[in-house]
């Protein structure tokens, strides 16, 4: 094959036969190997701490991920206000100087990138002490008249918390009566257990409801619909904990107090279906039978914060 080489300028051509291929030059480096990438993952928790009002509090935060996460801090699910007092530090440290109740609550430390997030969180608790700031004053009366003393404090005032889950941030640690201020409710008494669940704050409401019957029954919700389960089965079932399990003394009932024969019976599990507690009634029919007899207990309603 016969190839025409010609300068740029075509002033001057020369022809001639392809000559042979070059060797190939060796193989090169191969390049550094790539690091791969991964979603966010906090490394270092912050810790749920409690503080005195008008100290310092501070939580800290570590993540790790590919590309490298940004880490943000929330209250309560909403974006922190940061401002003189309140301060994000370099290593993304949470600094709280000089803190009131009012800081009490929920932070979230949240780690960000486009592969995902992670998010971990911890509770602040403020101890407000109670500074008495206007006490009674001596008085000389006369006999028959009224008599009125005058006293101040700051502090929390515990009617306005909620539940005894609220009682425990504030500072408040022995399982006792408290009263509590629900929204839209008056301030009425219940007990907090400050140990149960891990010591959370238990809010215990009893009725000391037992009683014995002739008869069997069903019970009501907080709005008024009626139950056809008992407590261990899930609602709509219309069983019993061993017809849910398959254990009732008879097998083709779903509750052992159907059986009928004469044997002392008992049905009993945890009703725990928020949507429909607390109980507001119990109803009891089938009353014909003399021979039958029964009792119920309705135990204590604990509510608290998971």
């Amino acid at each position: 094959m016969m190839k025409t080489f010609c300068s740029r300028d075509e002033k001057l051509c020369l022809q001639g036969p392809k000559g042979d291929m070059g060797i190939h030059g060796p193989i090169g480096r191969p390049g550094d190997t790539g690091q791969s990438v991964f979603p966010p993952k906090i490394t270092s928790s912050p810790t749920s701490l409690t503080v005195r009002e008008h100290s310092s509090a501070s939580f800290r935060c570590k993540a790790e991920g590919l590309p490298m996460p940004i880490i943000t801090w929330n209250r309560g699910g909403s974006s922190l206000i940061i401002y003189e007092s309140h301060s994000i530090q370099p290593d993304n440290m949470l600094l709280l100087r000089n803190v009131t109740y009012s800081d009490h609550g929920t932070y979230t430390c949240l780690a960000s990138s486009v592969l995902g997030n992670d998010s971990v969180s911890a509770n602040l608790t403020v101890q407000v002490p109670v500074i008495i700031t206007q006490g009674p004053k001596s008085m000389a009366l006369e006999e028959g008249s009224d008599l009125r003393l005058t006293c101040a404090a700051t502090g929390v005032n515990i009617f306005s918390l909620s539940s005894c889950s609220e009682i425990k941030r504030a500072g408040f640690s022995e399982s006792r009566t408290y009263f509590i201020g629900p929204k839209g409710l008056k301030p009425f008494a219940v007990h907090c257990d400050m140990r149960d669940k891990n010591g959370v704050g238990v809010t215990v409401i009893g009725h000391d409801s037992e009683a014995r019957t002739l008869d069997f029954g069903w019970w009501m919700s907080r709005d008024g619909v009626p139950m056809n389960y008992w407590g261990g089965a899930s609602p709509g079932s219309g069983k019993c904990a061993c017809g849910v399990s398959r254990t009732c003394a008879l097998s083709s009932k779903p509750c052992n107090c159907d059986s009928n024969d004469y044997v002392w019976r008992e049905d009993s599990g945890l009703l725990a279906d928020k949507s429909t507690l607390p109980v507001s009634e119990l109803r009891f029919g089938d009353t014909g039978d003399g021979v039958e007899k029964g009792y119920y207990t309705l135990g204590k309603l604990r509510c608290y914060n998971s």
